[in-house]
């Protein structure tokens, strides 16, 4: 009874050590302090300082940090501050672009909110995890170059968790060390992968309320889906779920609620029926007559939400009556000495006038037409 009393009395008067805040921003002039008034420009700087110590967090503003980060064994919370459609870190070598194994005792690693970036230049381990949390993240492009054992998205080397995660369009999505790896995904999209989705021992990395799209190949606890998470546009990069994917609504049910109120989604980013992504322009314009290259823009939100939605074609022959004409898939083919860039079939607007000057040849003629109707 003594003995438990003294130990008591010891553990009252271990000294707590404080917490830091350390801040980075890529549009910072380096190196910085670390404070919010002359943040870091570096996250591997921040890491790597000797002020920066395990227990502290690392608050990361958007931008897109061109490094490979390694957490040298500090137990470091980096989170970003706007989420990973903001905030990329990108491969500038072979290796981990995040290694953030920690073997120590007295907590886990935290990384939130970021897009992971590979490069077709470099074989790369997109997040390389061990006591790791990482939540919320986009993890994608990771390669494996000739002679190489890389090119996986997620690698398990010890008890790590991976929730709210979207892991896509690696050579590999989800592997584990050469000697396994233990831990679980939990509300994660894995999908696209050139040779596997998931690669690991299937007693030691567990599944609960994951889509994999080619299937399962590790056992899990419920809410488990395959097939095609039903993604924006995997050519431009945008993994939003579109309205009918199965990922909405089907992730933990013990989580906290996604920001419209709904059962948790899968992946990380949240179903938004408003959501809709911007135009890309694409295609070569063929000179006309004076020798312009026409262009062609958009202002509005591509939506039927009412508001307008406009397609402008400009640097036209002025006071022409033409029309513009439209389908749903791209292609490239060669065309009267340019290129029809629109698959059949195709639709057409109303006859439109380019306007412009009022007398005499020039290019000021613009073609527009509202969409949203």
């Amino acid at each position: 009874m003594n003995k438990l009393v003294l130990l008591a009395s010891l553990w009252l008067v271990v000294p707590a050590f404080a917490q830091s805040t350390w801040y980075v921003d890529a549009q910072a002039a380096p190196p910085g302090n670390g404070s919010p008034a002359t943040p870091y420009a570096s996250i591997q700087y921040a890491i790597s300082r000797p002020a920066t110590l395990s227990g502290d967090v690392i608050v990361v503003a958007p931008g897109v940090y061109s490094e490979n980060v390694v957490f040298g064994g500090k137990r470091l919370a980096l989170e970003s501050s706007h989420g990973p459609l903001v905030t990329a870190i990108r491969a500038v070598a072979n290796g981990a672009v995040v290694d953030a194994r920690f073997f120590g005792l007295g907590g886990q690693v935290r990384i939130e909110g970021f897009t992971v970036e590979g490069s077709p230049s470099f074989s790369t381990i997109g997040v390389d995890l061990s006591n790791t949390l990482l939540r919320r993240c986009v993890v994608r492009g990771h390669r494996k170059l000739p002679l190489s054992a890389l090119g996986v998205g997620v690698r398990f080397d010890n008890w790590s968790s991976v929730t709210e995660c979207t892991i896509v369009d690696d050579w590999q999505g989800v592997g584990d060390a050469a000697f396994g790896g233990e831990g679980e995904l939990r509300s994660s999209i894995v999908a696209g992968s050139e040779h596997a989705d998931v690669n690991v021992d299937p007693q030691l990395v567990i599944f609960h309320y994951t889509l994999v799209e080619t299937g399962l190949r590790a056992p899990g606890g419920p809410g488990n889906l395959s097939g095609d998470p039903l993604l924006w546009s995997w050519v431009h990069e945008d993994y939003a779920p579109i309205l009918g994917s199965p990922v909405i609504d089907a992730g933990d049910p013990a989580a906290p609620l996604d920001p419209d109120g709904s059962r948790r989604d899968i992946g990380a980013i949240p179903f938004d029926a408003s959501y809709a992504p911007a135009p890309t322009v694409y295609c070569t314009s063929k000179a006309n007559s004076l020798g312009c290259v026409p262009s062609i823009s958009a202002a509005g939100s591509a939506s039927a939400s009412g508001s307008p939605f406009v397609i402008a074609s400009g640097a036209q022959l002025n006071q022409r009556p033409r029309l513009l004409f439209y389908g749903f898939e791209a292609q490239s083919l060669p065309y009267q000495g340019g290129w029809l860039c629109v698959r059949a079939p195709v639709r057409r607007t109303p006859l439109l006038n380019s306007g412009g000057s009022t007398s005499g040849n020039d290019c000021s003629g613009v073609y527009s037409f509202d969409f949203d109707a």
